[in-house]
């Protein structure tokens, strides 16, 4: 199974380079995300109809995204799908993951172009950092779904204040 440190085996210094900013970025996001609206603590709705992501806060404060579908983790055989190749995300759905595609395409990058790949967590969060970097994405969320996890990114975040009687 690829990790962080091996999931990037065939990546060139500059690739490897943006995954590493955009780790560095969804760090800062998450924390400033979390001061904001309560990120770490917030329950979360993904409407793949709508393409949006909802967060509410424990203070009722809620947050919506629109959100892109970078790829799934199955967690009882460690694989990752990238969502450009996922039966249950449509096209509108993966521009974001679509990018780190023509990435890996216009660098011959087979590890970007494996439709699935085995990875840790640690992984496809390395993955999905270098989706946030590429598509200048305001955040990425790992929402669990039973034995999946589904990693995206999240844009146009639209904050609402917690309801007053």
């Amino acid at each position: 199974m690829l990790d962080s440190q091996e999931i990037d085996r065939d990546w060139t210094s500059e690739l490897r380079l943006l995954a590493d900013q955009g780790a560095e970025q969804l760090r800062i996001l998450t924390a400033l995300h979390d001061r904001g609206w309560g990120l770490a603590e917030a329950s979360w709705y993904l409407d793949l109809d709508k393409g949006t992501i909802e967060f509410t806060s424990v203070s009722e404060i809620k947050a919506t995204c629109s959100a892109q579908v970078i790829g799934t983790r199955n967690l009882v055989d460690g694989s990752w799908l990238w969502a450009w190749d996922h039966p249950s995300v449509s096209a509108p759905l993966c521009v974001d993951a679509q990018r780190v595609r023509q990435y890996g395409e216009d660098r011959d990058t087979q590890s970007l172009l494996q439709r699935k790949i085995e990875c840790t967590e640690a992984g496809a969060w390395r993955l999905t950092a270098l989706a946030l970097r590429l598509a200048s994405a305001q955040g990425a969320y790992r929402a669990p779904i039973g034995n999946t996890h589904v990693f995206v990114t999240f844009h146009s975040i639209f904050q609402r204040p917690q309801q007053t009687a």
